[in-house]
């Protein structure tokens, strides 16, 4: 579907701003509205993006529009039971349909994809696929629907939807290196007894095809998590190293594992940040910017660097936990990492073997 028409609808009908999460799915439709300066407000979480919504829903006419990933509606779930749906505040749900029993996708998709619309349907959340061909129509139905009703819609995205709309987003960071470099210096310093995790998308990627030695945690989805299984590894290993391999993306979604950490002082645990200002594995859209070692350090991490060396990369070896690196990187890879062949419980018990 084209872009421009699917956003001017919506605008027509009073539809708007967009607030969210980005998915793959959604890759060509932020382009268009970033790059066209519709209204729209990036968030860290889709339960922060449904109060966000909320609160623009309570101050004026237009519906909002909260876009999400099907594994990213149940981060959503709260907010939208405890929130919107009891205090009857409508939001328009834009929700890219992972993991679709009708189609391919990737493994961490498959528990959401199946449960998406039973999940609505006991919600009482009424839904629909959309429709490309009649979608004026279909959203004025969805309007009155919404009014009448004061209540939240699903609209279901299928991926392949919106028309390819790519655009050139030149990077201040070309002189910073990239994250497969840095990678590859960390590892000259993995021993066997160490333990390695490799945060969502491009990260745990990498990290599998270039750390060879320790034992390496794979995560597929979970988003934000990566500290948090970090932060039990540690606390039961306490006689290994545990490296946290993080994006910003990624820890920004539940930065207040940070205080978790920080408060149970592993002295074994080793954060590693990689900072590139955006969300590269779902088409580089970008992240609001801050200074995360400021963070962790005001949350009580021992040691907090910023890396911009490779050189710098050993500095970690001597500093007693937990520490936090936030490495400034560049966008892109120089070889695009492929998943794991092995299913993920595979890994999982691979893993545990290790251990």
């Amino acid at each position: 579907m084209d872009t421009d028409k699917f956003t001017k609808i919506l605008e027509k009908n009073q539809f708007g701003p967009y607030v969210g999460i980005p998915c793959s799915t959604f890759k060509y439709l932020l382009n268009y509205i970033i790059e066209k300066k519709i209204e729209y407000y990036p968030c860290t979480s889709e339960g922060e993006a449904m109060g966000l919504a909320a609160g623009i829903a309570l101050t004026q006419k237009n519906i909002p529009i909260v876009y999400m990933q099907s594994d990213g509606f149940a981060n959503a779930l709260n907010p939208l039971t405890s929130l919107q749906m009891p205090y009857s505040i409508p939001s328009l749900l834009l929700i890219s349909h992972r993991g679709d029993p009708q189609s391919q996708d990737a493994e961490q998709h498959k528990v959401m994809g199946a449960s998406l619309k039973p999940i609505l349907d006991i919600l009482d959340v009424p839904f629909e696929e959309i429709d490309p061909y009649d979608f004026k129509k279909q959203v004025s139905r969805i309007k009155k629907s919404m009014i009448d009703n004061s209540e939240c819609f699903a609209l279901i995205i299928p991926q392949g939807t919106f028309d390819k709309y790519a655009v050139d987003r030149p990077s201040e960071r070309k002189k910073l290196y990239l994250r497969s470099e840095y990678l590859e210096k960390l590892n000259e310093y993995i021993v066997p007894t160490d333990i390695v995790v490799g945060s969502t998308g491009l990260i745990g990627r990498e990290m599998s095809s270039i750390i060879k030695s320790g034992a390496k945690f794979y995560m597929s989805g979970s988003m934000g998590c990566a500290s948090s299984i970090g932060l039990g590894l540690a606390l039961k290993n306490p006689d290994k190293r545990v490296f946290v391999l993080d994006g910003d993306g990624a820890l920004l979604m539940k930065m207040g594992a940070l205080t978790t950490v920080a408060v149970n002082k592993p002295k074994n645990f080793i954060h590693i940040c990689f900072s590139n200002d955006c969300y590269e594995s779902t088409g580089g859209q970008p992240l609001n910017p801050i200074d995360l070692d400021d963070i962790a350090s005001l949350c009580g991490y021992k040691e907090c660097l910023t890396i911009t060396k490779l050189k710098n990369m050993r500095t970690f070896t001597n500093l007693e936990g937990p520490v936090f690196l936030n490495i400034l990187i560049r966008p892109g890879q120089n070889n695009p990492a492929p998943r794991p062949n092995e299913t993920l419980k595979e890994l999982a018990e691979k893993f545990r073997k290790l251990l």
